[in-house]
């Protein structure tokens, strides 16, 4: 008669022999270990912390397969027991995780092998599990979309495991076409012009005949949102925003476009500037520290240089805090 263990995506169902109370198990005459590929049968028995002539407790089996999940060296694990002369054999049967064998590149032309294995970090022989595949193929991706190939994809592929329990891997790489960001076009923009806009953007870029193709990065663009967005708080629109923004493609997929939609809102001017509670400075001293003027269009970057004149001519007379 022969009583399955087994662990599967970590429940596990224990089929025990039916014993009740202190009533002590049958003894383990043999331990057979199958499917280790790689993994040395010592560490497997040490790990397991079963040995011949132990007697087999209710439970046991449940205790061994957590031990040998906490190695982090096997993806599935089962263990069975036969009657045997003098009592049980235990047959643990192991699925070891695979180690990285190969890695191979198909598909790519616009990026070299040597650059894709630099970007991907693996060695060979580490560990491979599906979290480590899925990790390579958004870095890729991601190296593809950096490089303007926003449509690129990439499947992986297994080959079989070799008899050194390496398992290569192969990369399938769609690049598509490279995305040429035609146009950047602004809505809602009145007091600035979109041309005044697009100068602030330091990496967003649209097509244009002075530095060629357009460039558009996911990883950029926030920062060149809040570039737009820092221009207009320069210019008196304070409360300026981003309602919306969209990518667009051509009818081959080749040229793109990014529409955003801006709410200015109100223009602001400084009121009257004044201040109190000034004893270590004068009021003199205050006025050259101080680049705001009444009824000026606000300015952020002036609110920000006069708040940081003033803190720095508190910390060279030694009023700190």
């Amino acid at each position: 008669m022969k009583k399955i263990f087994t662990h599967s995506f970590f429940l596990i169902i224990v089929l025990l022999s039916g014993r009740t109370g202190a009533q002590e198990g049958p003894v383990i005459q043999e331990i057979r270990i199958r499917g280790n590929d790689w993994v040395e049968t010592s560490f497997i028995e040490s790990q397991s912390g079963l040995f011949k002539g132990q007697n087999l407790a209710e439970g046991e089996a449940a205790r061994v397969i957590r031990n040998l999940y906490k190695s982090g060296l096997f993806s599935d694990i089962k263990i069975s027991i036969d009657r045997v002369p003098g009592g049980v054999a235990v047959i643990i049967d192991l699925k070891a995780v695979p180690r990285l064998g190969e890695v191979v590149f198909k598909g790519n032309r616009a990026i070299k092998d040597k650059t894709l294995k630099r970007e991907l970090e693996l060695t060979k022989g580490q560990l491979i599990q599906s979290r480590e595949k899925k990790r390579a193929v958004n870095k890729l991706v991601a190296l593809y979309r950096e490089k303007g190939y926003l449509l690129a994809s990439v499947d992986v592929q297994e080959e079989a495991v070799d008899e050194d329990g390496r398992l290569p891997l192969t990369f399938e790489i769609h690049e598509g076409e490279k995305v040429n960001l035609k146009k950047i076009r602004f809505h809602g923009n009145t007091a600035l012009t979109g041309k005044q806009l697009r100068k602030q953007m330091k990496e967003t870029k649209q097509d244009g005949w002075w530095f060629g193709g357009g460039k558009y990065s996911e990883e950029t663009y926030p920062d060149d949102r809040e570039l737009v967005l820092a221009f207009y708080r320069q210019n008196g629109y304070r409360e300026a925003a981003i309602v919306s923004d969209s990518l667009s493609y051509g009818p081959v997929k080749k040229n793109m476009y990014l529409d955003i939609t801006i709410e200015e809102g109100p223009l602001y001017r400084f009121g009257a500037v004044s201040w109190s509670g000034n004893e270590k400075i004068t009021d003199a001293g205050f006025s050259y520290f101080i680049v705001v003027d009444s009824s000026a269009v606000y300015n952020e970057e002036r609110v920000l240089k006069s708040r940081e004149q003033l803190q720095n001519a508190y910390m060279d007379i030694g009023h700190i805090g």
